[in-house]
């Protein structure tokens, strides 16, 4: 079998890829390769995005503030002007990009596990499958992949019904209870979709992986900050996201997604940086016949990595440094710091509400 592009991996990424090849007008043929059996709704996607993107239209939440606060009782609250706090659950994701995807030149193939994969003297790839085998022109890589980072964010979310109704629930407390010992700093976040219907999800960001499942004392402990009364679990969702991706997994592959280092290594955020690198991706491939991973930007790295550095060295401090950045930031600025909009006036805000030493120590050390 010969394919014109293969991409190996149909989660967020892969998906993506396929899909933009689809609206720029590919004609070549396009084969996904994905090794569960099917979708389900097992994570969700949360973003910052301005009224008229298509991604604020396709959320099926949407707010206009976040509370920040630690656990000494330090909070503040965004507003959001020009722009809203989106979440668009794992299922809505996967039936619009399989629905564009519904075309004679892009298929799918579930329940397929990629073996190896090696050039060919003609140029071209050789992969091997449980399924068989296959030439192709072009593959990207958009399976996760283990790879060492600055520190890890490990989270267990539940999805559920309340007894009786949330506080305020037109407001998502996107870092709350924000605390740190002398290993890693801990908060929670709370997605209100009604005032009966939430998803509540314990965070750690620690220097080595944490296994999600080490996280229902966490949970626990956020049902009595907030005086939660669960009624039913609708789902349960979790990850171990790498934050400042130190060395990727070696591999002569283009890669995408979160093994291509999608992800803002600040913030753990990727779903609309996944979206610009397939764009961009897909009218590569099509008017240069050539793939490539995610950019990244040396700046917004260079900084990011150090910021993460402090935090890794100071996680009891940490809560205090989230807190100065949301007090200094307005929400519509902080949004934009967050998308990789942010301009000099906005990075130099950030860069004032930080406390000089630790970072100018961990300047002197290398970090």
């Amino acid at each position: 079998m010969k394919v014109n592009v293969a991409i190996l991996g149909a989660g967020c990424a892969g998906l993506a890829l396929a899909r933009c090849l689809k609206e720029q007008g590919f004609s070549g043929s396009v084969l996904l390769l994905e090794s569960r059996q099917c979708y389900e709704n097992d994570r969700t996607w949360c973003y910052w995005a301005k009224p008229d993107s298509q991604w604020h239209k396709m959320a099926q939440y949407r707010w206009q503030q976040c509370l920040f606060s630690s656990l000494n009782d330090a909070q503040h609250i965004h507003y959001y002007d020009s722009t809203s706090y989106c979440c668009l659950p794992a299922e809505n994701y996967y039936d619009f990009c399989l629905q564009q995807l519904d075309s004679a030149n892009v298929s799918l193939k579930m329940e397929v596990e990629v073996v190896s994969v090696s050039p060919t003297r003609s140029q071209s790839w050789l992969v091997e499958t449980t399924a068989g085998n296959l030439e192709a022109d072009i593959v990207i890589d958009t399976r996760p992949r283990p790879c060492e980072a600055i520190l890890y964010q490990s989270f267990l979310g539940y999805e559920v019904t309340l007894s009786r109704p949330i506080f305020a629930p037109d407001t998502v407390r996107l870092m709350c209870n924000m605390h740190g010992d002398n290993q890693c700093m801990r908060f929670y976040y709370i997605l209100p979709f009604s005032p009966w219907h939430i998803l509540i999800e314990p965070t750690v960001f620690h220097r080595y992986p944490l296994n999600p499942d080490l996280l229902k004392d966490d949970l626990q402990s956020a049902l009595r900050a907030e005086d939660i009364e669960i009624e039913s679990i609708i789902r349960r969702e979790s990850a171990i996201l790498p934050m400042g991706q130190t060395h990727l997994e070696g591999s002569v592959l283009v890669k995408g997604g979160i093994a291509g280092g999608a992800l803002r290594a600040s913030s753990g955020y990727g779903f609309l940086r996944i979206q610009a690198w397939a764009l961009a991706c897909a009218q590569s491939i099509i008017t240069k016949q050539k793939a490539f991973s995610h950019q990244q930007h040396h700046l917004q790295a260079r900084m990011d990595h150090l910021f993460l550095n402090v935090i890794k060295h100071n996680p009891v401090d940490g809560p205090d440094y989230f807190i100065r950045m949301a007090s200094q930031l307005n929400g519509d600025q902080f949004s934009a710091f967050m998308s990789d909009e942010a301009g000099m006036k906005e990075w130099m805000q950030v860069i004032s509400a930080l406390p000089k030493w630790p970072f100018i120590k961990e300047v002197m050390a290398g970090g």
